[in-house]
């Protein structure tokens, strides 16, 4: 929006110097603006109707393994190319942290809850009440650093993800550096909470 309005001022400021030529020519740059606008809305759109798809295995099954999670977001990514990543997020209470770590580690023998240090780096989690591990991500290679991230030591993460959890409805967090983004490219994440039992805000 910040780019048509300058460009709608300089055609407004030079306007006696502009040909119908340029008139013509500004007028199909903004149509194209808002035609582009329009199908990024559109993409986003479809690409949050993927957690709605990925919800539904989880409603249907008692239990989702990392090879179903695994299969169901390939398929997913191959039909949505601009979707980075999809992760699933479960809410660990501390007294429950060691159980899921050797849980995972059966697998991932590196699996730990993790979070980024006062460097840069990421370190173990400290200890919390609850943690919210990114256990299940899809695809693996070029997301692995967000493997085992606890979204919970990040303020603008926690504030969207109980948001989600407390509404019930799918929340999107603020422009973000992604975790496993090695460039200055921002991001951002969108939740949907999964309840295995009544929803719960405790």
């Amino acid at each position: 929006m910040t780019l048509l309005l300058g460009i709608v001022l300089s055609a407004f400021i030079g306007w006696s110097f502009y040909t119908i030529e340029t008139k013509s020519i500004v007028n199909e740059f903004q149509n194209d603006v808002d035609t582009q606008v329009a199908a990024i809305e559109k993409q986003i759109t479809l690409s949050f109707e993927a957690l709605y798809t990925i919800k539904g295995l989880f409603d249907s099954s008692q239990e989702v393994t990392e090879d179903e999670f695994k299969h169901l977001a390939a398929d997913i990514l191959v039909r949505h190319p601009n979707i980075q990543a999809l992760e699933w997020v479960p809410r660990i209470y501390n007294n429950n942290r060691s159980e899921y770590e050797s849980r995972y580690q059966h697998r991932h023998p590196e699996f730990e809850i993790i979070e980024r240090g006062p460097d840069g780096g990421m370190i173990r989690a400290k200890e919390r009440d609850e943690y919210f591990p990114v256990c299940f991500v899809e695809p693996f290679i070029s997301n692995e650093a967000a493997f085992g991230f606890d979204l919970a030591s990040n303020p603008k993460r926690l504030e969207a993800l109980i948001q989600s959890r407390d509404t019930g409805k799918l929340i999107a967090t603020a422009s973000i550096n992604l975790v496993q983004d090695t460039t200055s490219q921002k991001g951002f994440l969108a939740f949907l909470p999964v309840y295995h039992q009544f929803p719960t805000t405790i």
